[in-house]
């Protein structure tokens, strides 16, 4: 079958033109005429779609990468919370949270939250202790921030923004 909106050949039970991003939907199957093209605006595909479908493996890993800091990260703030400082358990809901939504929903706005979070945070234990540390959670929202305006370039490119 091919994409109505730029002839494309699409397998059967695909959602979506590899090419255009064109929609299927369930009244209209593929090569039917008047298909919904990717310039209609309420059925183009959202970022969370493109990200899933769309986006190159290598950004899905490095998203992923990132959130994965944000977990490490937040298990070892537990641990020193268990052990030293109830108080930290702060700390580790909040860069848990961030890298969820960094992995869930791919967000800039909590990638550029977890890098500020991070820099504040090493600032503060390097003026109480003398020593650098949340050093991770740096390095884990430098990642983000990269990877989601990455992610976020690339999505617009692919809409024709």
């Amino acid at each position: 079958m091919k994409c109505p909106t730029c002839g494309t050949e699409v397998q059967p039970d695909q959602k979506y033109c590899p090419s255009c991003g064109t929609v299927q939907r369930a009244d209209q199957p593929w090569g039917t005429p008047g298909a919904p093209s990717a310039a209609a605006g309420d059925r183009e595909i959202t970022k969370g779609e493109y990200y899933r479908n769309q986006a190159p493996d290598k950004m899905r890993r490095s998203i992923l990468g990132s959130a994965i800091l944000c977990y490490i990260s937040a298990a070892v703030t537990a641990v020193f919370a268990v052990l030293a400082n109830p108080f930290m358990f702060v700390d580790a809901a909040i860069v848990l949270g961030l890298g969820l939504g960094i992995h869930l929903k791919q967000s800039r706005v909590c990638s550029v939250i977890l890098l500020i979070y991070g820099l504040f945070s090493c600032v503060t234990v390097l003026m109480q202790t003398g020593r650098l540390g949340s050093w991770l959670i740096i390095l884990a929202g430098v990642f983000a921030v990269i990877n989601t305006f990455q992610l976020e370039k690339e999505y617009r490119a692919f809409r024709g923004n």
